[in-house]
């Protein structure tokens, strides 16, 4: 298939770089993976993944090396589990539509 020209952006240039975003994100700054539970607490999505987030670039090379996962505090605090496997949903008094949003702050306020 060619060279990995940037000039000639081949399919193989593509196949080439998966899993080589993160590192290309950390040499201009940005971090290489967001706190996942973090996010989940700060913004309470309705659907989340609840099971092992893994390395993207290792799972191209027949590797599983687990990166991150929700905390399981979160998860028993704000979640139900569904029918699939790892897949939560968002308690009922945690949802928008019984929470009080404050125009003033412009934010959600939640149940707890």
């Amino acid at each position: 298939m060619g060279s990995q020209s940037i000039a000639n952006k081949d399919p193989y240039y593509y196949w080439a770089i998966l899993g080589h975003v993160d590192m290309a994100a950390e040499k201009i700054g940005l971090p290489p993976h967001p706190n996942i539970s973090l996010l989940v607490e700060q913004y309470k999505p309705k659907l989340i993944f609840g099971g092992v987030y893994w390395s993207s670039y290792d799972l191209h090379r027949g590797r599983s090396v687990p990166v991150q996962q929700v905390d399981r505090g979160l998860l028993d605090k704000y979640y139900l589990p569904t029918q699939f496997p790892d897949f939560y949903v968002l308690k009922y008094e945690y949802r928008h539509k019984i929470c009080q949003f404050d125009k003033k702050k412009g934010e959600w306020l939640y149940a707890d």
